[in-house]
């Protein structure tokens, strides 16, 4: 059974020693409704790494585990149903490719495809992107692994990007994929340092869903990346958040370097992006602190989460976050 937590017992004691951060029960409804609050829910287990690589088998229980609290069901294939209920429903998983070893997990992609096709969307309605096709090298493969009919594209070259829309300061075109060929997304980050944003996570991640001018614009107003996630088709179709916390960067991001990782070994999920990065940026920031001064003030700051919490899109403040371990 989950156990609820605050933002001050979760970001606190030594439970979850991998992520740096703690469980403390404290008692909250089941489904993590009511009071203006977020539920993240954490998954830990120090056997999902075997020699620095994800145990599939260990990481489908983590992930099974993370979408019935999500979903608040005692069933993963009945929470499963619960987020994707209609049964035509397209599903798109926007993961995290470009860097070598610095990508979403393909452990994580091919739990979360497991778990949906166990439940009964059809392979043929799930699709996989990431802003172009060769990010799937790092994934060490072009096909998921035993889903031949999941099909896995690039926005690019798979239908380009629609017209302009715009989002406060934002004006882009959204990937095709993302606004004609989806009704449930589902994101599926690596929590990881950036050297222009201070950390990259859930909403970051759609700078992937965008023109290559229209990421590097963001790159340089970093406040806005909360603007892009406020566009209609992100923000509407978004049902899902699966955080890939097993690995984690913690300084020199978002490309891997050797020394900068540690092995938090914990999968998070959610249905509110800006409350899974709120929660992430504790957890890098914590996990900075922990190696003394040289890495206690994270750099970058962070701006999108101000910037999310000044218009609305999710829960940003850490004490209106309930965390719940499975």
């Amino acid at each position: 059974m989950a156990s609820g937590v605050t933002r001050r017992g979760f970001i606190g004691a030594s439970a979850c020693a991998g992520l740096g951060i703690a469980m403390a029960p404290r008692a909250r409804a089941a489904d993590g409704t009511g009071g203006g609050k977020a539920k993240v829910v954490v998954a830990h287990d120090t056997k999902a790494l075997a020699n620095g690589v994800p145990v599939q088998s260990v990481v489908d229980a983590m992930v099974a585990k993370v979408i019935a609290g999500v979903a608040g069901k005692s069933n993963p294939d009945e929470a499963w149903k619960a987020i994707v209920p209609g049964s035509t429903e397209r599903v798109a998983i926007k993961w995290n490719g470009l860097f070598t070893n610095a990508s979403t997990r393909p452990e994580v992609v091919i739990a979360v495809v497991k778990g949906l096709v166990h439940a009964g969307v059809g392979e043929d309605r799930i699709l996989l992107f990431d802003f172009c096709r060769g990010d799937y090298k790092n994934l060490g493969w072009s096909q998921v692994p035993g889903f031949p009919k999941v099909r896995c594209l690039g926005a690019q070259e798979d239908g380009g990007f629609g017209p302009e829309v715009k989002a406060g300061a934002v004006t882009t075109r959204l990937a095709k994929l993302l606004t004609d060929s989806t009704d449930v997304l589902i994101n599926i980050p690596r929590l990881k340092h950036h050297i222009l944003t201070g950390c990259t996570f859930a909403l970051k991640n759609h700078l992937g869903s965008i023109p290559k001018q229209g990421a590097k614009d963001l790159h340089g107003h970093t406040e806005n990346i909360a603007d892009l996630n406020a566009l209609g088709p992100i923000k509407s179709k978004t049902r899902l958040v699966v955080a890939d916390t097993l690995i984690g960067i913690y300084d020199k991001g978002p490309t891997y370097q050797p020394g900068f990782t540690w092995e938090a070994s914990s999968i998070m999920g959610g249905t509110d992006p800006v409350a899974i990065d709120a929660v992430g940026v504790g957890i890098l920031k914590k996990h900075r602190e922990s190696l003394g001064r040289a890495y206690k003030e994270l750099k970058p700051p962070v701006t999108y989460l101000d910037r999310a919490r000044e218009i609305g899109l999710g829960v940003a403040d850490l004490d209106s976050i309930e965390v719940s371990q499975v």
